[in-house]
């Protein structure tokens, strides 16, 4: 066997061994079904969200990475694209704002969202308040109307606030008597 021969077949030999026992390699499939529980369960797949487990906020922050490089697999884009996954957080942040808007319309029927709603720590309440006010929504402002309109034909009506809280009567002290305030004294 050959020189050249030899270091081909090395090199074969490692690329065997580095996807064999390449962890990240076998830790696709266990992590993208816990994003598919993750994802019927909440209804969005939001890599930046507090509330998910560490270790599936991890995983997603690698796939944005190796995705925005250009790194992973177009089968996989695809597969976390069905999840409904934000590449970016900037980037893309209507279609975050819409994939929690549309989460609340299928939980509760409806986009009246009290503008302080935060689920899961977003503020979805605020973001739907956005285009109620007529705040500019980009390019394609149009299609986002419509978008909204298909979840909720009523969303541009401000939800109805709610009953101020009460506060407890001051009592007074049941052994003094109740002083008015005269002027002049």
């Amino acid at each position: 066997m050959g020189r050249d021969a030899r270091r081909c077949a090395a090199r074969i030999l490692q690329t065997v061994k580095l996807r064999a026992f390449n962890p990240r390699a076998t830790e696709w499939q266990p992590m993208h079904a816990v994003a598919a529980v993750f994802h019927l369960e909440v209804g969005h797949l939001d890599p930046t969200e507090e509330a998910q487990p560490g270790e599936l906020i991890s995983w997603l922050d690698r796939q944005c990475y190796l995705g925005g490089q250009g790194l992973l697999d177009a089968a996989r884009v695809s597969e976390l694209d069905a999840l409904g996954m934000i590449w970016s957080k900037h980037a893309n942040a209507w279609e975050r704002g819409y994939a929690y808007a549309r989460a609340w319309a299928a939980q509760q029927g409806h986009l009246a969202i009290p503008a302080t709603e935060k689920p899961d720590g977003y503020a979805v309440g605020a973001w739907v308040r956005r285009p109620r006010k007529a705040e500019a929504l980009g390019a394609d402002q149009a299609a986002k109307l419509d978008a909204l309109d298909a979840l909720d034909e009523l969303w541009r009506l401000e939800p109805p606030l709610p009953p101020p809280a009460r506060l407890p009567r001051r009592r007074r002290h049941p052994g003094r008597p109740r002083q008015l305030h005269r002027p002049g004294r």
